[in-house]
């Protein structure tokens, strides 16, 4: 066993019961955790905080105590440790009723040793749930914590009919002949296409402040042999035509 693996046991090993008596203080009060700090204070170097955040409140210490390993393997302190606290959030637990035929599924804060140890192989940053991100660009999203729900049906919504944009990812390279920088022809899959009713331009871009930027225009087409609708996009940088979608 190395040094670092013998020193994380020991570390480990005094963590365990204030964890444990911080739980026990908690159940107490019918509350469950909803994180827990370590704070490592470090010869010569600042403090090292880290903290574990379950998708749920547990009042379990495992599925504390394992994640808190799992990221101080991770991210272990770099001085000798002279001193260690805790500090704890309080929640009230959250209970799920399921119905007596209902199939059996895990509970979800045993999920939590499993994005702990994927995180641990991906990257805290590359773990969690997919959510928009606050850009015009396409398929653009940031990772968010994961948090299951506790249970029950969301109240039911109308069901509204609408077209849907079915967009290709990679989009298909094409090419265009305009009129009146307007498209009108559209070669696209050894085929030659009329384009008729056509809308736009939506120009949009981004980035341009850090490296990365990206300049779009789009049109929406209508094809009437075969009977289609389409998302066309053009790049100026690189003046490359693409059919970005189809409507369905």
């Amino acid at each position: 066993m190395s040094h670092r693996a013998y020193s994380l046991e020991s570390l480990l090993f005094i963590v365990s019961p204030m964890l444990e008596t911080m739980l026990r203080q908690a159940m107490n009060h019918a509350y469950a955790l909803r994180s827990v700090a370590i704070t490592l204070d470090l010869e010569k170097l600042a403090p090292h905080r880290l903290e574990v955040r379950p998708a749920v409140p547990v009042q379990s210490k495992d599925l504390l105590l394992k994640p808190l390993h799992l990221k101080l393997r991770a991210e272990p302190p770099q001085a000798g440790i002279l001193g260690v606290s805790l500090n704890a959030e309080p929640a009230i637990p959250q209970v799920s009723q399921r119905g007596l035929f209902q199939a059996q599924f895990p509970e979800p804060d045993k999920l939590d040793l499993l994005i702990a140890r994927l995180k641990a192989i991906v990257g805290e940053e590359n773990m969690g749930s997919p959510a928009f991100a606050n850009s015009f660009c396409d398929d653009a999203f940031v990772m968010v914590p994961f948090q299951p729900s506790a249970g029950g049906k969301s109240p039911a919504q109308p069901v509204v009919v609408r077209s849907a944009l079915r967009r290709f990812r990679p989009a298909q390279q094409a090419r265009v002949v305009a009129h009146d920088m307007v498209p009108a022809l559209l070669f696209w899959r050894g085929e030659r296409l009329e384009l008729k009713n056509v809308s736009g331009p939506w120009q949009s871009s981004g980035y341009w402040w850090d490296g990365r930027r990206w300049d779009a225009n789009e049109w929406d087409a209508v094809i009437a042999h075969p009977p289609q609708a389409l998302r066309l996009r053009h790049e100026p940088e690189p003046g490359t035509w693409y059919v970005a979608g189809q409507y369905d």
